[in-house]
């Protein structure tokens, strides 16, 4: 984060700013987090922590392919990929490429990043089923009720009301590399005083989002997305599994990725919600 030459260069006078979250999968310890690039101030803004952007597909398996698993659908699961011209509030869901491929598969879906797809799905299995999954999930901004709300089919194209953190997004997707089980993030193991007494020692506060099955197969078709998908510049020389989600005219771009130890994902745009052009 340093070095300028690792990012994008912006427009004008601005620069593409990023934020960085890493956790460990097992227990939600937070590694590392990176709340901005050219940071001067002290304290200045964490974008880390406390700023709301669009998930856009980076949301696909927390609202639509996570929950779907969970009622019982599975990578091979087939939908027609066409253009029906789904529309909500004047806005059509169509393609980021504007290619359709027929008969297709949960898997090359969600490697693919097919957005009808994924709205067909979510109709299928219900928003609401979307809306909880993501909220065992720690995720805490959903807006369910009023106009606008989340309680559409954009949820699963990372249409959001108001946006996610990236430590929100970062410790969801912790629970599909955990074996289903989330855990609350947490940056402090414990407190000593000069004499070495222990004031504080965290406790993990845990639960179970989804089945063991769900979270492999998950996995599995995130591992896809790294090795034939969007996903393809993630590769290691080990198993990768990951997501990439770009908003509408580049706005936001994300990528969350994870191994069998950490779970990270990287935001990048402008502080005001402007293009970011390649």
């Amino acid at each position: 984060y340093a070095n300028d030459n690792n990012f994008p260069k912006g427009k004008d006078d601005k620069i593409i700013q990023s934020a960085m979250v890493v956790m460990e999968a097992g227990n939600g310890e937070i590694w590392t987090i990176i709340g901005g690039r050219n940071i001067k101030e002290e304290r200045g803004f964490n974008r880390a922590t406390d700023a709301l952007r669009q998930p856009g597909s980076a949301f696909k398996p927390i609202t639509v392919y996570g929950p779907a698993l969970e009622l019982g659908y599975g990578p091979g699961t087939v939908m027609d990929d066409y253009p029906d011209g789904y529309a909500t509030k004047g806005q059509k869901f169509v393609n980021h490429n504007n290619k359709y491929l027929g008969l297709t598969t949960f898997r090359v879906a969600v490697a693919q990043s097919i957005n009808t797809i994924a709205v067909k799905a979510l109709e299928t299995i219900g928003v609401q089923s979307g809306i909880d999954f993501a909220k065992n999930l720690g995720i805490t901004c959903l807006v369910e009720t009023g106009d606008p709300s989340d309680s559409g089919v954009s949820i699963g194209l990372g249409g959001l009301t108001h946006g996610v953190s990236p430590l929100e997004l970062t410790a969801a997707y912790c629970a599909f590399a955990n074996k289903g089980i989330y855990n609350e993030p947490y940056a402090i193991r414990r407190i000593e005083d000069y004499k070495g007494n222990i004031l504080y020692e965290h406790t993990p506060k845990s639960r179970v989002a989804m089945s063991p099955q769900t979270a492999y197969l998950m996995t599995d078709m995130l591992i896809s997305a790294v090795e034939t998908g969007t996903a393809r510049n993630a590769r290691m020389d080990r198993p990768v599994a990951g997501k990439t989600g770009t908003t509408s005219y580049n706005v936001d771009a994300w990528f969350v990725g994870y191994t069998t130890d950490l779970v990270g994902s990287v935001w990048l745009g402008y502080d005001k919600s402007d293009r970011m052009y390649s």
